[in-house]
């Protein structure tokens, strides 16, 4: 297991990789062991392994790894 370093991303937003391998935005709703749940902007969620988190969205175009 990869635990999520003291940099808490709840209720931030990340980009992840979705089933489809396609680079995907979310915020960040509920965190159990290694999987995130993560809403999009419709507000459907959907939970993501943290092997699938690409990091934190500071600003646009501007991604901070998340370090294990």
């Amino acid at each position: 297991m990869k635990p999520i370093n003291k940099e808490n991303p709840k209720g931030k937003f990340v980009e992840f990789k979705d089933k489809d391998g396609k680079q995907r935005v979310g915020k960040v709703t509920k965190i159990m062991g290694n999987r995130l749940t993560v809403k999009n902007c419709l507000g459907v969620k959907k939970r993501i392994h943290l092997d699938n988190v690409l990091g934190r969205v500071i600003r646009k175009k501007y991604i901070q790894k998340i370090e294990s």
